[in-house]
């Protein structure tokens, strides 16, 4: 049967995951799961429908696929999958709706990036294999970008966020909406942008 295998929600990324195990069971066993997906994430497909059936089946793919992922971890500190409000859609589906084949990369050669590498040899000693910033006051709240393809903006605002916090000690939330809006060429808002383009654009601006 289908087991939820933790009550607890854990954080990945930007999405909300709960963690599945699954075996080989009866349809209706299946369908309980599916039903109970579909309230959760307050989806609208009608029972014993073309689209019920095709959503289910896609929904089972990804119990699979969640399966042997989290069977081959090596460790506990190794990624945890689980369903989120994406595991009944296919990989052609989710790149439609995160405009993941948009952003052409050949653009990047439009505004050259300054490869300036600092490392302190001192720094990279004795370092835990896990640190949880969750609960140091290091990062702000988790946002959803919903059908926006403005990955390349979150991810940017929120490491400045972050690094302006580890080196002054007060965390704030800053716009991301700025830099979708106001990001140089080759970034095109939703449409997709490069997040190493961004942060160069906002060292060069400094009005964030």
């Amino acid at each position: 049967m289908y087991l939820l295998a933790a009550l607890h929600l854990i954080i990945s990324s930007s999405l909300l995951l709960f963690v599945v195990s699954y075996n080989e069971t009866e349809q209706n066993d299946i369908i309980q799961l599916f039903s109970d997906y579909i309230r959760r994430f307050n989806k609208s497909y009608d029972y014993g429908t073309m689209e019920f059936k095709k959503r289910e089946s896609i929904f089972e793919q990804t119990l699979r696929r969640i399966d042997w992922l989290n069977k081959h971890r090596n460790s506990s500190l190794d990624a945890l999958y689980g369903i989120n409000q994406f595991s009944d859609l296919t990989p052609e589906e989710f790149k439609k709706i995160t405009h993941l084949n948009k952003f052409n990369t050949t653009a990047k050669k439009a505004y050259p990036l300054q490869k300036k590498l600092f490392t302190n040899q001192n720094s990279v000693k004795d370092l835990p294999k896990k640190v949880d910033w969750r609960g140091k006051d290091i990062i702000t709240p988790v946002n959803n970008q919903e059908s926006c393809g403005a990955c390349w903006a979150f991810s940017s605002v929120e490491t400045i966020e972050a690094m302006y916090a580890l080196k002054t000690g007060v965390l704030e939330q800053w716009s991301v909406q700025q830099v979708i809006d106001c990001a140089a060429a080759p970034n095109r808002g939703c449409g997709g942008g490069d997040t190493c383009l961004t942060v160069e654009w906002l060292y060069e601006v400094r009005n964030f």
